[in-house]
């Protein structure tokens, strides 16, 4: 009876660590992995032309929905009213189910200024030379999952 008892817990604490090791991955394992902000001879967007892109990369091993998330950049030389550097965020779009990715893939959006191209088009620019940090935040447009840094000019 006791090694019955042994052999069950061992098995439910295998199982706990594992839903627990699955629970901890998601959207946490985002993260940038490259962006160009002159697109001379790059990437063609579904429209035939040449925008600045971001690129991200799930990291995990599992799908990931990154609908609901934002993608930001900061200004170096622009403020908000309480005197931080301003921010200007990209909405992902919930309900779209591009947005899925699947483990160790990539995806790339194109800053274009307009998002009204479809769900990979930014309302921003990346051609800016205030632009200091490319963001990608939570769902809730204020927890940074993933930071990527741009040379002054």
């Amino acid at each position: 009876m006791k090694r019955f008892l042994r052999i069950f817990l061992v098995g439910c604490l295998v199982t706990l660590g594992t839903v627990t090791a699955s629970r901890a991955q998601g959207v946490l394992n985002v993260m940038i992995n490259d962006c160009l902000g002159l697109n001379e001879n790059n990437i063609v967007d579904d429209y035939g032309t040449r925008e600045s892109w971001i690129e991200l990369f799930n990291t995990g091993y599992e799908r990931v929905n990154i609908g609901g998330c934002f993608l930001g950049i900061r200004y170096v030389n622009k403020f908000d009213a309480n005197g931080n550097k301003y921010i200007k965020k990209y909405y992902i779009p919930k309900g779209d189910p591009t947005t899925q990715m699947s483990a160790h893939e990539y995806r790339v959006f194109f800053c274009e200024g307009a998002d009204t191209k479809g769900t990979y088009y930014t309302s921003f620019t990346l051609h800016e030379e205030t632009i200091d940090m490319i963001i990608l935040y939570n769902s809730n447009g204020k927890d940074i999952i993933s930071g990527f840094g741009l040379p002054a000019g």
